[in-house]
């Protein structure tokens, strides 16, 4: 038997479990999204002990190997360790089930991006925390899509793009018809709001990944700490018909700063998302950021924005990678 400290407290381990599992039964959530090793949400800080690489850290970059940083899902423990790593306090995560639903609409928003509506079985209670996503399956295909927000009592609302040979994206884009039926996974995933002190809320996202905020922004659970905050949402695209949620954004009372890559339009910022943010005057010591699309656009935030004073563990993000 091995043991994981922190700081805070001490845990059993074993080789069978990663340090992520390890953690997960006994009570305790690190923070985390895809679980495979490629999105670097589980990341801790080595301070003393030893781990085997169980398949490769993806999502780790040089500088922090250097540093002595480990993905937590993809290592287990081979001795005592001490870890200097965020642990998901005060949160109560629902248990992960499989749901079989049906697809209720899909709706072409552009070339690239479809709204599905999938229908969840009568009397049939899928809870989450907005933000969170849940994996698709059909047949052996298994992928990962975020929960954009609820349609009546028993609709979850997916906004997907479509990549270039992609098996799920090949049946959802073409094949996908009324009543299909699909079996989803979850809820899965940290990326939800925090309870913290901070006074200034800072949302990013790029193309779909702004599907999660929209579930966040949305959702009446978090009405009342969003209202005693102060929000800013910088939303990037490459044209006008990649920013998903545009009316809706502009005729809501946060402060909203869409952004478009590729052309120049009045009423919109140009360049990326990271850039239109510096440009403003905002404290980023009293800001939590939330980020969520390609795992450049959230690499690239976080060396900008921990370089101008932002804390890590004021940043929370959901890397959105491709599987095939």
């Amino acid at each position: 038997m091995y043991e994981i400290q922190t700081r805070e407290f001490k845990i059993q381990s074993d080789k069978s479990h990663s340090i992520f599992d390890d953690f997960k039964r006994h009570g305790f959530f690190i923070n985390h999204s895809c679980l495979s090793g490629r999105c670097g949400n589980c990341k801790a800080k080595v301070i003393k002990g030893e781990s085997q690489l169980v398949v490769p850290e993806i999502g780790l970059t040089e500088i922090e190997r250097e540093h002595k940083f480990i993905l937590t899902c993809v290592r287990r423990a081979t001795s005592d360790m001490i870890l200097d790593l965020d642990v998901l306090k005060d949160v109560t995560l629902e248990q992960v089930r499989t749901v079989p639903t049906k697809i209720s609409t899909s709706t072409k928003l552009s070339e690239h991006v479809i709204k599905l509506v999938i229908r969840l079985p009568p009397g049939v209670d899928f809870k989450f925390l907005p933000g969170q996503y849940v994996n698709f399956i059909r047949g052996s295909i298994k992928r990962s899509y975020s929960i954009g927000g609820v349609e009546g009592d028993n609709k979850l609302v997916f906004y997907i793009k479509r990549y270039l040979k992609g098996v799920m994206s090949k049946y959802l884009f073409e094949e996908a018809k009324e009543n299909d039926l699909l079996r989803i996974e979850g809820p899965l995933g940290s990326f939800f709001l925090r309870r913290d002190s901070l006074r200034t809320i800072l949302f990013l996202a790029v193309g779909t990944g702004i599907a999660p905020i929209l579930a966040i922004l949305k959702s009446p659970l978090n009405r009342e700490l969003l209202r005693d905050r102060t929000v800013f949402l910088f939303q990037g695209g490459r044209v006008e018909s990649d920013l998903i949620g545009l009316n809706y954004f502009r005729s809501s009372t946060i402060h909203y700063y869409p952004t478009l890559s590729r052309v120049r339009r009045d009423g919109f910022y140009f360049g990326h998302i990271q850039k239109t943010l510096l440009d403003q005057d905002i404290d980023l010591s009293q800001s939590t950021v939330y980020a969520c699309g390609s795992t450049e656009m959230i690499e690239d935030s976080k060396s900008i924005l921990f370089k101008r004073g932002l804390k890590p563990n004021q940043f929370h993000a959901d890397a959105f990678v491709e599987s095939n």
